[in-house]
């Protein structure tokens, strides 16, 4: 695991338990990176491509409920991203032109 990523459960063993420093008791499970939903520009967008993430550079509003698509926890600059599909258009009024969004997965 990677900190500031975001992981889907897949499986608990709550038979398995183990000691922690911190006087707690963890469980063994079974995880994997989780598909994220990031905004991307529809002519660069290509599903089942995979790209480098670009977060885009003028959107700055963060009081539209679009924001936290461009700026997704668990997906830093960089980072190669498969398309998996397109689950939506954003549809306010935004600056950065025909953005679109999609799930992703980290490769």
């Amino acid at each position: 695991m990677e900190p500031g990523r975001v992981y889907r459960v897949l499986t608990v063993d709550k038979r398995k338990r183990f000691s922690c420093r911190l006087g707690s008791e963890m469980v063994l499970a079974t995880i994997e990176e989780a598909h994220l939903v990031v905004a991307l520009p529809s002519k660069k967008a290509v599903v089942g491509a995979t790209v480098y993430y670009r977060r885009p550079s003028n959107c700055d509003n963060v009081s539209c409920k679009y924001f936290r698509y461009c700026r997704p926890d668990g997906v830093y600059e960089g980072d190669r991203i498969k398309i998996i599909r397109e689950v939506g258009k954003i549809e306010e009024d935004c600056n950065l032109g025909d953005v679109r969004l999609y799930e992703v997965e980290l490769r």
